[in-house]
């Protein structure tokens, strides 16, 4: 390729740069997010990503935890009260089956699974004559280019079989991440990958050394000298019967040989406590509380651990639940649906439980006040409902029919 052909080259390759918004878009991934981290490791696909512990651990606690609550199409009354739309079609979509093959719990999975590591999420619209969205199909987010013009965004997909399509937002449910343009989601696998990266390097380390056995290390030593042939012949010998599986075997040392062990442990290199941080550092980058992956913290108490689930419920959980419930009423109901009063929002209530007798004070509180009524209490303990349950007078002041008679 002569000068000529490196510069024209050159000029359509920024020219497709300023046209891509989209952080998965090959050109960007392999210009920049498939480049090497600091410790040799590059992290350019998911599942990359997803061989770091840690990150596995964190990304599963938030699908996990989105996938499994109930999510909801609601209609609000003109009195205010809402209900659940069990008669709209994106109900059954949202709460039961959103295609073929996958249930909603799968469906959501793939959806936090996909925005948790590369800041987007994209479905694809299947409607049938009447309008009205029959399945939803997501897509590999890493196969999507999105570009903008004159506020039209244009999806550019490739499929497996290397065909493209073209779609706009008509078609394509689009969730996304924090976002620097509003268009595009920030990929936290791109923008953590040092960190991903180092704790990669760590485990494949640590892999290393046990499997090499590297304590106890040590000096053989004779007081004799020993020929560049011996020497090399003792080496092996001594590999071979300590060395790898052999490691803790007895040792036989013979010919006035002496073993000094200049053994380390990993607590003086500070392996582990470098190992330590590095599940915290990713921990705090996918906001998950360390406890929930199982890396305990040992100053941690009952009270505490109690504030930690509550705080990741609204600190974790609740922003992407708001981001997805905010997409669907944007990008799945129509306007006059929305008109009509339709909503989705999930429920939360079963995470915000607690133990027994905090939610019975709480419900005593509720309905000694007033705004709480003995069947919405039921139906908040999964109960069925009772005759007159529906009554929000204070128990405690409302006479009873026998009282009233009395008198």
């Amino acid at each position: 390729m002569n000068i000529i052909q490196k510069t024209l080259s050159f000029i359509g390759l920024q020219r497709r740069m300023a046209v891509s918004n989209s952080p998965d878009d090959p050109i960007w991934t392999n210009l920049f997010f498939s480049r090497k981290t600091a410790s040799g490791i590059t992290i350019s696909t998911n599942e990359k990503a997803m061989q770091c512990s840690a990150v596995y651990a964190c990304v599963r606690v938030l699908a996990e935890a989105v996938a499994s609550l109930p999510l909801f199409i609601y209609r609000r009354n003109e009195n205010n009260s809402r209900e659940i739309a069990t008669h709209h079609y994106l109900n059954y979509i949202l709460h039961d089956r959103p295609n073929e093959f996958q249930t909603s719990y799968e469906f959501r999975e793939t959806m936090l699974e996909h925005l948790s590591l590369r800041g987007n999420f994209y479905a694809y619209k299947e409607v049938n004559d009447g309008g009205q969205i029959v399945n939803l199909i997501p897509l590999n987010p890493t196969n999507i280019k999105v570009t903008s013009n004159n506020q039209t965004i244009i999806y550019e997909y490739t499929d497996d079989a290397g065909k493209i399509n073209y779609w706009t937002s008509k078609e394509i449910w689009h969730v996304k991440g924090i976002s620097n343009d509003g268009i595009v989601g920030y990929a936290p696998i791109t923008i953590a990958r040092e960190q991903i990266g180092l704790a990669l390097k760590m485990e494949e380390h640590g892999a290393r050394v046990f499997s090499n056995y590297a304590r106890p290390s040590g000096i053989l030593s004779t007081p004799g000298k020993l020929s560049e042939n011996a020497a090399e012949r003792l080496r092996k010998s001594w590999y071979q019967s300590q060395g790898g599986e052999n490691v803790h075997k007895v040792a036989v040392v013979e010919e006035g040989l002496t073993w000094t062990s200049i053994g380390y442990s990993n607590e003086d290199s500070q392996f582990l406590e470098s190992r330590n941080f590095q599940i915290e550092d990713i921990a705090r980058i996918f906001k998950v509380p360390s406890i929930l992956i199982n890396h305990s913290d040992k100053a941690a108490t009952y009270a505490s651990v109690e504030q930690q689930m509550l705080s990741f419920v609204i600190h974790s959980l609740r922003p992407w639940l708001v981001r997805i419930e905010q997409s669907i009423n944007k990008n799945l109901l129509t306007d006059t649906e929305k008109k009509q009063g339709y909503f989705a929002e999930h429920k939360l209530e079963g995470l915000l439980r607690g133990d027994i007798k905090s939610r019975y004070d709480a419900y005593a509180i509720g309905r000694q006040n007033g705004w709480l009524s003995a069947n919405e209490i039921r139906e908040l303990e999964n109960l069925n409902p009772i005759e007159g349950g529906d009554n929000y007078d204070n128990p405690m002041l409302t006479p009873s029919p026998a009282q009233i008679e009395n008198k």
